[in-house]
């Protein structure tokens, strides 16, 4: 199931002209308490040491109030979507500076230099 989703994802993403450099998951129940669940950092940590990016100061697109604390957790900017659990995110963590509709509002912004 999880395969086919990530499969219809990376078509979507090529047909649009984009790519993407990898999909990433926690396959951990949350009883098992690992370090690449959302809010702890293990998953974004890998990502940093496969990437070579430095995750400090870089967005991190989320709806869900543990996108915005496994953001802060490394040092990214948390950039909430209003979609999905957006809107109840918002309510919890009105501070937020980055607030978009949906993920395409924050590329349109993120494109004109707005962000």
């Amino acid at each position: 199931l999880l395969q086919g989703i990530h499969e219809k994802m990376l078509e979507a993403v090529t047909f649009a002209g984009g790519k993407l450099d990898g999909i990433e998951y926690c396959p951990h129940h949350p009883d098992d308490h690992c370090d690449c669940r959302k809010p702890q950092p293990g998953m974004l940590k890998q990502i940093e040491a496969r990437s070579g990016i430095a995750l400090p100061g870089q967005y991190f697109v989320g709806d869900s109030l543990k996108d915005v604390r496994a953001a802060e957790s490394v040092g990214c900017n948390p950039v909430l979507v209003l979609s999905g659990n957006g809107e109840e995110t918002h309510r919890q963590r009105p501070d937020l500076e980055n607030v978009f509709e949906n993920l395409a509002a924050f590329v349109d912004a993120l494109l004109a230099g707005d962000v």
